[in-house]
């Protein structure tokens, strides 16, 4: 709340304040979920042939998965050093990674 007064100036309490819980919302990332981030990409730079990739990554939307899956087996593809992806990856489309 302090923020909130600091940006916006705001000299009152609250008028209304009210907090919903969704049971079928999106979920929400925790404070904490920066140093998750930072403890895996660790784990990825120190374990060589590590990926990791999913939705907690870049965001819960169908676009965002695919671009980071793709980045995930873009980086895969690399270290196993042939350059291309198997059509399986890509939907049947031929990928080759430029280098």
């Amino acid at each position: 709340m302090g923020e909130a007064r600091a940006l916006l100036g705001v000299t009152g309490p609250p008028v209304v304040a009210r907090s919903r819980y969704w049971m079928r919302g999106l979920p929400q990332y925790g404070m904490d979920h920066a140093v998750r981030l930072e403890t895996l990409r660790g784990l990825e730079e120190s374990h060589a042939g590590l990926f990791v990739t999913g939705n907690f990554l870049a965001g819960m939307s169908t676009t965002a998965c695919i671009a980071q899956d793709l980045a995930t087996a873009r980086r895969a593809a690399a270290y196993l050093g042939d350059g291309e992806m198997p059509s399986s990856l890509t939907g049947g489309m031929k990928m080759v990674i430029n280098r």
